[in-house]
């Protein structure tokens, strides 16, 4: 019954995660003994076309949803489930962009101003987003969408578990042409000329392209096995992690070793090349706890992988 299993995975979109699990088991018993009974009714299995207006008798998943949520009173049940799900990404984008500006501005030691002016940026953001699914409500916009549902019309259900071997092949190909250019030498020195640039880096550029060769040949090797089992496990998810980690402080080392140390070139002014050692040195100066924060990112996704596995009893 695949178009119960995507109605249910819809219905569970909207849910909070607590419950979402509880409610869907309940929602499916109850779907396929209604779908049971028609059958035993007619003396035949339901067509999916029947399958489809006995799911539309019961609303649209968000209608549906919204039932297993306590009452609000500004904004209405139906749109309740939407309008967490904007607020949630709304403060999300508020502060990935009050941690880039303050790594880049140099705002990340001690100057709380800038936290304050964040705060009030959350502040705004929550009212304008409330503002808006307030009028929303009151003009009762939602109506017609939900009256118009089609069950046929929701997307498949996505095992969160499982891997795209599109992507795994394009990052088997982009580790390999990094391993053709190490080999190729054009990784192999820190010295460069290009397009009639004279460019010199540090000598940890070396280092750190070695490292990232390693790096790059194990991942291939995880990956080609990620081939044959295009799924998440436990030692797959902690390698994956091991390896982004390695790559990501590996990465914070050579940033934070000022890595253009000088560029020479006829058609370049001087204070345009002020201007690219300036960045590069600001670079070294919050490279480490940039790469630490893309490093929390990453352990957060490892641990995530690590719930869903647990969920499903792995």
């Amino acid at each position: 019954m695949e178009l119960v299993d995507r109605y249910i995975a819809a219905v569970k979109f909207w849910l909070p995660s607590d419950i979402e699990d509880d409610i869907a088991a309940e929602l499916a018993e109850d779907i396929r003994s209604e779908i049971e009974e028609a059958e035993a009714e007619k003396g035949r299995k339901l067509t999916d076309d029947e399958i489809s207006a006995l799911l539309k008798e019961r609303g649209a998943p968000l209608t549906v949803a919204r039932r297993y949520l306590p009452q609000r009173s500004l904004i209405g049940p139906e749109l309740f489930p939407v309008y967490i799900l904007v607020l949630k990404i709304a403060g999300a984008v508020v502060v990935g962009l009050w941690l880039i500006g303050n790594i880049a501005s140099g705002a990340m030691h001690g100057r709380w101003g800038s936290f304050n002016v964040d705060f009030n940026g959350l502040l705004m953001a929550f009212a304008v987003v409330t503002i808006i699914f307030a009028i929303i409500e009151r003009n009762d916009v939602l109506a017609a969408k939900t009256k118009e549902f089609n069950p046929k019309t929701l997307p498949p259900v996505v095992d969160k578990n499982r891997l795209r071997r599109s992507d795994l092949i394009g990052e088997i190909a982009g580790n390999l042409v990094f391993v053709w250019l190490f080999f190729a030498g054009y990784l192999s020195r820190s010295e460069y000329w290009l397009f009639n640039m004279h460019i010199v880096l540090s000598p940890e550029w070396v280092g750190f392209c070695q490292i990232s060769l390693a790096l790059a040949l194990a991942e291939i090797a995880l990956t080609g096995f990620q081939l044959f089992r295009p799924s998440w496990n436990w030692p797959t998810i902690l390698f994956r992690l091991l390896f982004d980690l390695a790559k990501t402080f590996v990465l914070g080392w050579f940033l934070s070793s000022h890595a253009i140390r000088l560029i020479e070139s006829p058609g370049i002014k001087p204070h345009v090349v002020e201007k690219i050692v300036f960045y590069s040195d600001m670079l070294a100066q919050y490279a480490i706890p940039f790469c630490a924060l893309i490093a929390f990112g990453i352990l957060i996704a490892a641990t995530v992988r690590f719930v869903r596995l647990r969920w499903k009893g792995f």
